[in-house]
């Protein structure tokens, strides 16, 4: 059931600061259409540094009416305001979890718990589809792409494969280890997909309208609004495979996102303060690189690169 501050009626539009938690409260508008239709979920700000997302998320809400939507459309803004005040990648900051990795949550918790227990229990169930919007963090960078889920029932899974494929990214990608609110609205039944865009939590406006662009082209599909010129179909490719720094010390990728990339095919170095390589990177398979780490620095067992590996289609 809708919180009791966000029940609206037809032709309502009402934009609130929900409380979750003692000091803690999340930007959420709700657009309900003057026709009926689908409940559709929009998440934003997971990771608080992902600022391209968070902005998209308040143009889309900025700019869709009553009058435009059939059913509704639950956008919350920012999950993590901490981190996004914070400047922080990744984490909440006041507990140091990773909001995406807690989920269900649990209200007796930590504050990434209790957040995601909010964000399971009050809004996920309220939703028939969901979207969860991403971008590179503050030390990524990536291709445009999209994630559906490829291990929940199969009618969900092809409902949200189909979103996918309306969302204009350059890749599509079935992802079988999904996380966060994505995975939760999968295991309940609701079709959802996480939408990655932009780069370092860099944001411009124009880049943000191309990510409502998109987000425009999967409410299109899901009939909450008028259909819309159709966007690029995003190429899918079999599964993504990841790889981990080896080593700690300075990263000198010699690939960009969207490069295609062969099987033992140098990826980059990583090299000490004084220019000494201690580690050379190559691709165990071969594919296209979805995302990466675009700062100088890594450690050893975090995140490096990942790549998707055979087109489907």
């Amino acid at each position: 059931m809708m919180l009791p501050e966000l029940r609206t009626r037809p032709g309502d539009k009402v934009a609130r600061e929900v409380t979750v938690d003692a000091g803690v409260t999340l930007p959420v508008t709700v657009i309900h259409g003057e026709r009926e239709g689908k409940t559709m979920l929009v998440t934003a700000g997971i990771h608080g540094g992902e600022y391209l997302g968070i902005r998209a998320a308040t143009l889309l809400a900025a700019t869709l009416t009553p009058r435009d939507v059939a059913g509704r459309v639950v956008v919350l803004h920012c999950c993590n305001p901490g981190a996004f005040f914070a400047h922080r990648a990744f984490v909440v900051p006041e507990d140091g979890k990773n909001l995406n990795a807690v989920f269900p949550g649990d209200p007796e918790g930590s504050l990434a718990e209790r957040i995601a227990h909010v964000i399971a229990t009050a809004f996920i169930p309220v939703a028939d589809v969901h979207v969860d919007i991403h971008c590179g963090d503050i030390p990524e960078t990536l291709v445009s792409h999209v994630y559906y889920s490829d291990s929940a029932d199969p009618a969900v899974n092809e409902a949200s494969r189909e979103m996918a494929l309306a969302s204009g990214a350059d890749y599509a990608v079935p992802a079988r280890g999904m996380k966060g609110p994505s995975h939760v609205a999968c295991q309940r039944g609701i079709p959802s997909v996480l939408i990655e865009r932009g780069a370092s939590g860099l944001w411009s406006e124009e880049e943000a309208q191309r990510y409502v662009r998109q987000l425009r082209g999967v409410l299109a599909h899901c009939g909450l609004i008028d259909p819309e010129e159709a966007l690029p179909r995003p190429r899918v490719i079999a599964h993504a495979f990841s790889l981990t720094a080896p080593k700690s010390g300075c990263w000198l990728p010699r690939v960009e996102p969207g490069d295609y990339v062969g099987a033992g095919e140098e990826l980059g170095t990583i090299s000490d303060f004084f220019g000494n390589v201690l580690e050379t990177v190559v691709a165990a398979h071969e594919g296209v690189v979805l995302y990466m780490t675009s700062s100088l620095s890594v450690n050893e067992g975090g995140p490096l690169i990942t790549c998707g590996s055979g087109d489907r289609e």
